[in-house]
């Protein structure tokens, strides 16, 4: 299962853009979705790719990153993707095309998961047995409202 993900979309949802910089908050979202198999949508001027912490990230050149998801839906089928939105219009194009959509509470739910219980994706390259440094997994506690000094139950 491939996910792509509206990036703006899951960003405003985690409230990462709150006092960083718009590439902070680009950077430190790529840092929490990291693992194989995901690839995230930004709408920028200039366009292009780039891999970063084992995720393609795709800048949207002239169109919006919503458009440009469709376009790459239609260029190769929707089967095997899974589009991560909270946007209801971006959610009906890509169900048209045959992807799976789902919104940005249930995608972060799954992914916050013991690896584990996730035995059917590829480990990722980038980070060997799914390890995450201490600043990632502080980050993932704050924001599912755990506290990270008090010991497990």
């Amino acid at each position: 299962m491939r996910h792509w993900i509206d990036g703006y979309n899951l960003l405003r949802h985690l409230q990462l853009e709150k006092g960083r910089s718009l590439e902070q908050a680009r950077a430190r979202l790529v840092g929490l979705v990291s693992g194989a198999g995901v690839r995230i949508y930004f709408d920028a001027q200039g366009g292009g790719k780039e891999q970063r912490a084992g995720v393609e990230v795709v800048y949207s050149e002239s169109q919006s990153a919503d458009d440009r998801i469709v376009a790459d839906l239609r260029s190769g089928g929707g089967g095997g993707i899974t589009v991560v939105t909270n946007d209801r219009e971006l959610t009906n194009r890509c169900k048209q095309l045959g992807a799976a959509v789902i919104g940005c509470s249930d995608y972060l739910q799954r992914e916050s998961k013991p690896r584990s219980t996730r035995s059917q994706l590829a480990p990722d390259p980038a980070r060997p047995s799914g390890v995450r440094t201490k600043v990632e997994l502080d980050e993932w506690l704050r924001l599912f409202g755990e506290d990270p000094t008090k010991p497990p139950a």
